[in-house]
């Protein structure tokens, strides 16, 4: 064997050591970036403070809600009184009409009288139905909201970075939709921080007295 072939053998062994040590140390290497994100990757979780909120307690308990929500009842109330008093007034029609003859002129307006009075009842109910919903859907709406913006400066000020939305009331095991409710809730068990408490503060402070807020019940005129 001359000495260019003994050259060109030590030049492959060459070659294949240094890939052999290349792949040793991309090896090396994954392994070390693998550790090192195993080490790092709860750290860094662990660096974000979590906090639940039981947005379903505070939407009942939020002061302003509980005002719209006795403003509502006496409205629907009064509602009420109205309609009794429009089937009041319509059930004397009725018992007026039976004392004329048919195919008169008199009965004939009168009967005409009392199907636009029953027509025109429905349809206020259901525009008081539609206009109660909007209303009060627009409230739930601001409500909500301002509980957002009221999480989101207070996880601000103290350094939370995420925040789960739970419900503290127990699950009652005879009540379907409390079963169901309680299933889809996104928290199955925390031991973290409960802001709810701090959250409905804040709102009390922010909340007019009682008595303060337009609550007039609103009836509809009779056309």
């Amino acid at each position: 064997m001359n000495s260019v072939d003994l050259t060109h053998r030590h030049r492959r062994s060459s070659h294949r050591a240094a890939r052999a040590d290349g792949s040793r140390a991309a090896a090396a290497f994954g392994i070390i970036a693998g550790l090192f994100f195993a080490l790092t990757a709860p750290a860094a979780y662990g660096q974000t403070r979590v906090a639940v909120i039981d947005i379903e307690r505070i939407m009942h308990e939020h002061p302003r809600l509980i005002q719209q929500r006795e403003a509502f009842r006496r409205e629907s109330e009064a509602m009420q009184a109205y309609i009794q008093q429009e089937r009041a007034r319509m059930q004397k029609m009725a018992e007026q009409l039976r004392e004329y003859k048919p195919g008169t002129e008199a009965y004939r307006n009168l009967e005409k009288e009392l199907a636009n009075a029953d027509a025109n009842l429905a349809v206020q109910m259901k525009l008081k139905q539609k206009d109660v919903g909007t209303r009060e859907a627009k409230i739930m709406y601001q409500a909500y909201m301002e509980v957002v913006n009221l999480v989101s400066r207070y996880c601000q000020r103290n350094g939370i970075g995420v925040v789960l939305r739970y419900r503290s009331k127990p699950i009652d095991p005879d009540d379907p939709r409390s079963i169901q409710a309680g299933m889809l809730q996104e928290v199955v068990y925390h031991r973290g921080l409960d802001i709810t408490d701090d959250i409905l503060a804040e709102i009390k402070r922010g909340v007019p007295p009682a008595g303060t807020m337009s609550s007039a019940p609103q009836i509809p005129r009779r056309r």
